[in-house]
C-alpha cells in the first residue's frame, strides 16, 4: 500500500477522528507531504506526519512539553520540550486495511505512552516490566583483600 500526498490530508483526518475529539487537523491537508496533528489538551501534544520514499512509508514526530525532573539542580523544569520519531511502514499493510487506522493504531500504541512517561526513546517501554512490589537487590559480597608476599632483601655476594 502506498499514501499518496494528495490523500494524506484525508487520511490525517482520519486519523484525528480515530483518536478522539480534543484531536484536530492543523492546517487542513498538506501537499508537500506531510500533515499535522494536535491536542487540545493540558500537555498538548503535536504529531507531525511525513510521506517518504513516494509513500511507501509514513515517518511520525510526536513534540510536547511537559514537566521534567532535572537530577542536577534537583528540581522541576515547567516546559521542557520532547520529541520522539518513528517510522510506519506501509509496503506491509495488507490492501484491504485503512491506513489510517494502521497509523493511528501506531500513534495510540507507541506515540501516545510517550506523553506521560517521558521514555528514552520510542521503543524504550519500561513500564511494561513494571511491577507493583519494589524489588530489593542483595547486597553483593565483598571482594576477599588480596594478600601480597612482602618482598625479601636481596642478598649480595661480598
Amino acid at each position: 500500500m502506498i499514501l499518496t500526498t494528495s490523500a494524506l490530508g484525508d487520511t490525517a483526518d482520519a486519523i484525528a477522528r480515530t483518536l478522539g475529539p480534543e484531536w484536530r487537523i492543523l492546517p487542513p491537508g498538506g501537499e508537500d507531504g506531510t500533515a499535522m496533528l494536535i491536542h487540545d489538551g493540558d500537555s498538548a501534544p503535536m504529531i507531525t506526519l511525513r510521506t517518504l520514499f513516494s509513500g511507501a512509508v509514513v515517518q511520525l514526530a510526536l513534540n510536547c512539553t511537559g514537566t521534567a525532573y532535572n537530577p542536577n539542580s534537583q528540581q522541576w523544569t515547567e516546559g521542557t520540550f520532547y520529541a520522539w520519531n518513528m517510522a510506519v511502514p506501509l509496503t506491509s499493510v495488507d490492501d484491504d486495511q485503512d491506513p489510517a487506522d494502521v497509523i493511528a493504531e501506531r500513534i495510540q500504541h507507541d506515540l501516545l505512552p510517550a506523553v506521560d512517561r517521558k521514555p528514552r526513546h520510542v521503543g524504550d517501554r519500561p513500564w511494561e516490566t513494571e511491577t507493583d512490589t519494589p524489588t530489593v537487590k542483595a547486597e553483593p559480597a565483598p571482594k576477599p583483600k588480596a594478600r601480597r608476599a612482602r618482598k625479601k632483601p636481596a642478598k649480595t655476594n661480598a
